[in-house]
């Protein structure tokens, strides 16, 4: 994730500490001493996120992030405001004027990377919907609204799995008080009732279940289809630190501390939800009603009409941002030998349209699958280098190449081909990227290995 951080802090220990431990996560950094700098370096150049101190001289934090919050080119940018410890009062205050979250001195790893990374995943998931609407919009295809998702942001049903206890009557408390609905279960027995009875906008659990059922709970949450995508908070106390680090890495979205506070667990909430909400909103933008020029209807993707109009608005971002894109391009051929390869149309159609549903299943949120040919489907991977884009495609094409399919009562195997490219900052327009990843397509088609092919990186 090639993301830039702007650290702002009057105190220069603190500046070469931050950008210490972020540049050792592959994060581009950028220090400045002041609240006026850094409004400057906003209103200049492209920025991911900012990591505020509140306690400066001549302009704090507070007054920073509200300027920011009231200029519409950068008011959804995500700050993080770095406060003494236990100061509960700028911890409120933080919240007043419309920080995203905060971080205490001394500044904890796991802290700085949870929040780092769970902000950078929904501003991220932001600008994807936001190109896609545009996408749309310019094909008159989306109808313009002053109605934003965070007016509609709501703490719907969340499940808190959690030993009966005040940190959980808080927890309960504090959600209930913004009109969600909790359901409280406090054992691992009731679990696989409660995810089948409702859906959940989010899950928080507790690292302290009996018989340290916690992280094998997680575990099976990720591991079942209902709640593999749904966020999930873990919280404990700071003795457990190192659960925490082992939670996050099975697929955790975030954490918060005992003893809890308010403030603290409603914006982790707030954060979780959102992604929550632009998620959804990126999956009923496929289904807006659009015309046939710019759906195939036997799968339901968007096609490469739609593709090209979709780059022409996110590659002049992108490249502006310096980010890389990566395209993969797909050939499926289905085969059996005791099946005549002339597939009719018909039989070829309803396995695309199953394969592409496998596929979407198996790809990101914010990826975009279209379908480009009768036989060809793309995969565009936002922020993502050409060795990662490699890296997952080869798992993708072992997954589909051991999935079947059925024609006629015979089942049918995917012979997979894959053509790869990266805009990796290059000058590329829209057709050129597009024709790029086709010729690593073609050459990998004339480079048989086995039942599964070739993968041609360009």
């Amino acid at each position: 994730m090639a993301a830039c951080i702007l650290v702002v802090d009057d105190v220069l220990p603190n500046l070469r500490l931050l950008e210490a431990k972020l540049v050792i996560e592959n994060f581009q950094v950028i220090l400045v001493n002041s609240g006026q700098k850094a409004l400057d370096i906003l209103n200049q150049q492209q920025v991911d996120l900012v990591l505020l101190d509140v306690m400066m001289p001549e302009m704090d934090g507070f007054e920073v992030c509200k300027r920011i919050r009231s200029n519409r080119a950068i008011a959804d940018l995500p700050v993080v405001m770095i406060t003494a410890y236990g100061d509960v009062q700028h911890r409120v205050r933080s919240l007043e004027v419309g920080a995203d979250d905060f971080l205490t001195k001394p500044i904890n790893d796991t802290a700085l990377f949870a929040r780092v990374r769970s902000l950078l995943e929904l501003k991220f998931l932001l600008d994807e919907l936001n190109v896609r609407e545009k996408t749309l919009g310019d094909f008159y295809l989306l109808p313009s609204s002053n109605t934003t998702i965070e007016d509609d942001l709501a703490y719907d049903d969340i499940l808190l799995i959690h030993e009966t206890s005040s940190a959980a009557d808080k927890i309960r408390k504090t959600l209930e008080d913004v009109k969600s609905k909790v359901i409280h279960i406090n054992n691992d027995q009731d679990i696989v009732k409660a995810i089948h009875t409702r859906d959940y906008a989010l899950i928080i659990l507790s690292l302290s279940l009996e018989n340290n059922k916690s992280l094998e709970l997680l575990s099976f949450l990720r591991s079942e289809d209902l709640t593999s995508r749904i966020p999930i908070l873990l919280t404990g106390d700071e003795s457990q630190l190192s659960k925490f680090v082992i939670g996050l890495d099975m697929g955790a979205s975030d954490y918060f501390l005992r003893p809890i506070e308010k403030a603290e667990v409603l914006l982790r909430c707030r954060t979780q939800l959102r992604k929550s909400a632009y998620s959804e909103r990126l999956k009923s933008l496929q289904n807006v009603s659009v015309s046939a020029n710019f759906i195939d209807h036997s799968t339901g993707l968007y096609n490469k009409k739609y593709l090209l109009k979709y780059l022409e608005g996110f590659m002049k971002n992108a490249m502006q941002m310096a980010r890389p894109v990566s395209l993969i391009m797909m050939s499926i051929d289905f085969i059996n030998e005791g099946v005549n390869p002339k597939t009719s149309v018909g039989g070829l159609e309803r396995m695309m349209s199953e394969m592409s549903k496998k596929i979407s299943a198996y790809i990101s949120i914010s990826d975009l699958l279209t379908r480009t040919s009768l036989h060809e489907l793309a995969i565009l991977m936002i922020d993502t280098p050409v060795e990662i884009a490699v890296q997952f495609s080869e798992k993708l094409r072992q997954y589909l190449v051991k999935q079947s399919f059925s024609q006629d009562q015979n089942v049918i195997k995917a012979k997979i081909s894959l053509g790869i490219t990266s805009s990796s900052g290059a000058n590329l327009t829209p057709d050129s990227f597009l024709q790029k990843a086709e010729k690593a397509l073609s050459d990998a088609k004339q480079k048989p290995n086995g039942n599964d092919r070739s993968v041609i990186v360009l």
